[in-house]
């Protein structure tokens, strides 16, 4: 049995929360996030249209819509048009994530966490982040002009993976040059838990976001809502010691079970 839950909470800082996330299972099961950039202009309405855009293009397209994820910023930009709003409210990451023969693939546009645990318990938390804190947006591919001057200043982002094992943690960072997107997969088998999150995760001030990512992913029961509830949990109880996290946060994946 494969569960399927996604949570969003606002950030201290925020009037207005411009992460946006959904889960489903039609056609196939999958969670899809995106986390506006907060300089720009209304990218709340931009993070919802490409998200909305691209499940309208999955229904039409199944797997192809993924692999071509063109054609979501280029038919998002048909709906901006229409509603008279800037291209710039479409600065937005966008990460999939999607369940294809007992395997999760996820693809990362912009920045953001994605969370494992293993079977025997191994937590592995890996975290994308853009240099000059400036992601890489799929709406620059709309001026040609400013795309080429992104990519040649920001040519490499920074990509810093925690392990936990056996209360041992492990912290490596790499860099990786001219590289815009994370594409990665688990077997479900191997990786029963897989979730992706928004940089939001990493915001909680006055704790180290290791303690944040393990508390995560310490599931006490895995049913229904699983993300919802242990979310929940952990920023109440973070939020009583006068924790709290800045950014808005958008978190959502699967769960599976053996029958």
């Amino acid at each position: 049995m494969l569960l399927v839950d996604s949570f969003s909470d606002i950030g201290s800082s925020h009037k207005i929360c411009e992460d946006y996330i959904l889960h489903g299972e039609d056609p196939i099961p999958y969670v899809v996030l995106s986390d506006g950039c907060s300089t720009s202009k209304f990218t709340d309405v931009g993070a919802r249209i490409l998200i909305h855009t691209f499940l309208k293009l999955m229904g039409y397209n199944g797997v192809d819509s993924i692999i071509d994820i063109n054609k979501t910023i280029f038919s998002s930009e048909m709906v901006i048009e229409l509603l008279n709003l800037p291209k710039e409210c479409l600065d937005a990451t966008l990460v999939l994530a999607f369940v294809l023969n007992d395997t999760v693939f996820i693809r990362m546009y912009g920045d953001g966490i994605i969370l494992v645990k293993s079977i025997e318990g191994e937590i592995i938390v890996t975290e994308v982040e853009p240099q000059n804190n400036m992601p890489y947006y799929l709406s620059y591919l709309l001026n040609p002009i400013n795309d080429g001057k992104f990519k040649k200043i920001n040519n490499h982002q920074t990509k810093t993976v925690y392990n936990f094992d056996d209360n041992i943690s492990n912290k490596t960072t790499t860099t990786e040059v001219r590289s815009f997107q994370t594409i990665v997969s688990y077997e479900l088998k191997e990786f029963p838990t897989v979730l992706i999150s928004s940089d939001g995760l990493g915001s909680f001030m006055h704790i180290e976001k290791e303690e944040v990512f393990k508390e995560i992913l310490n599931f006490n029961g895995l049913n229904g809502p699983f993300v919802t509830k242990r979310v929940r949990k952990v920023i109440r109880n973070l939020s009583k010691q006068g924790i709290k996290h800045f950014d808005d946060i958008s978190i959502g994946g699967f769960h599976f079970k053996e029958d």
